[in-house]
């Protein structure tokens, strides 16, 4: 068994290295032998299909067209004469009439052109006019909107920081002139300026100080000034006593009356600055 197995193998080397040494045209010759009855199948190319098929073949008729031309350009002798190289792209049956013509129909076309730009420069000229006349438009309504705001801005804020009895408005801020207030409102600056107290706390002040004095709101009377202090600090914030030595303290000439100049010494060294909800109450 083993020496079959080996005599076979060596046969096997044999057969290999004769093929290995066996001439191309040999091997040649023997693959044709052997594939002679197998049917050929060919494969289409990508660029035999479809589109691409049809864009050759149009090339292919534009260039048989160019070439019967030339051969005919060549036939004629035309391509001695210059105008024939000058006006190659004209038809061949060409003359006067047919040159009018052509310009006649060229002008008409530039005439069309010329008008359809002018009116589409008018309609733009037009539409610039209305987009700024609407910006314009939008912008007013924006002014007007803002000093709308504005003028609620400080009719809230006036009545309800500084106690005016007219709301300012923004012609009486931006026009503001101390002269044309009233008197009550004069002597209050003019004290807080002598005192170095804020002009807002001294009208808070003697806004809440005039609902307790008398008709003329210059004095408040030692039996009105315990209902003073009673809505300034509430009931249990100073005794009789102490409400009665401050009145005693404040009534220099001793008549029973206190007026403003006072009364705001006081009410800055003991209570102190006015509280938000001291201008509210007002």
């Amino acid at each position: 068994t083993r020496r079959m197995s080996s005599s076979f193998s060596l046969a096997q080397r044999q057969s290999t290295a004769e093929l290995q040494m066996c001439d191309t045209l040999e091997n040649w010759t023997k693959w044709c032998e052997r594939t002679a009855n197998t049917p050929a199948q060919l494969r289409c190319p990508p660029w035999r299909s479809g589109e691409d098929v049809a864009k050759q073949k149009a090339l292919e008729d534009k260039k048989n067209r160019e070439r019967s031309q030339m051969q005919r350009i060549l036939a004629q002798g035309l391509y001695k004469t210059k105008i024939a190289r000058e006006l190659a792209h004209l038809p061949s049956s060409l003359d006067s009439e047919a040159v009018q013509r052509s310009r006649r129909d060229a002008l008409e076309v530039v005439e069309k052109r010329t008008r359809r730009i002018k009116k589409a420069l008018s309609d733009a000229a037009r539409q610039r006019s209305d987009i700024q006349g609407c910006i314009n438009k939008l912008q007013a309504v924006k002014d007007a909107a803002a000093k709308a705001e504005l003028e609620e801005y400080v009719a809230s804020r006036s009545s309800f920081f500084f106690g005016l009895k007219q709301m300012l408005t923004v012609d009486k801020v931006n026009n503001f002139r101390e002269e044309e207030l009233p008197y009550r409102d004069k002597k209050a600056r003019k004290l807080s300026r002598q005192l170095g107290v804020s002009i807002p706390d001294a009208e808070v002040i003697a806004s809440h100080f005039e609902k307790f004095a008398s008709s003329d709101g210059s004095v408040v009377s030692k039996a009105d000034f315990p209902k003073l202090i009673e809505s300034l600090c509430g009931r249990d914030a100073f005794s009789e006593a102490q409400i009665r030595d401050s009145f005693r303290s404040m009534d220099t000439d001793g008549d029973g009356y206190i007026c403003f100049s006072e009364y705001v010494i006081w009410h800055l060294d003991s209570v102190g600055a006015p509280r938000l909800s001291m201008a509210l109450r007002n």
